[in-house]
């Protein structure tokens, strides 16, 4: 869903900077998403992954225009539920 997501900005003339926690989806990621991406690689449930995130923004794009978050369907190991548990 967020490579897609990816894809469809990149499309729209979006320059990004996407965070994954598998270091093989990142490698994937920048691979097809190529040079106006920006791949991290940290976890989200992580505060200062969020605080990486904004600083590599406008680090290499100068500022935040939008944000778009996809962390997984569910907040529990098995089934849907909310992202704080």
């Amino acid at each position: 869903m967020g490579l897609s997501a990816a894809r469809a900005m990149l499309g729209a003339g979006a320059r990004l900077v996407v965070v994954g926690k598998d270091a093989g989806s990142c490698a994937r990621a920048e691979k097809t998403l190529g040079t106006q991406t920006v791949v991290i690689q940290a976890d989200a449930t992580d505060p200062a992954c969020a605080r990486q995130a904004v600083a590599t923004c406008r680090e290499h794009w100068g500022s935040i225009h939008a944000l778009y978050h996809v962390a997984g369907g569910s907040g529990r190991s098995q089934g849907d539920g909310p992202l704080h548990e």
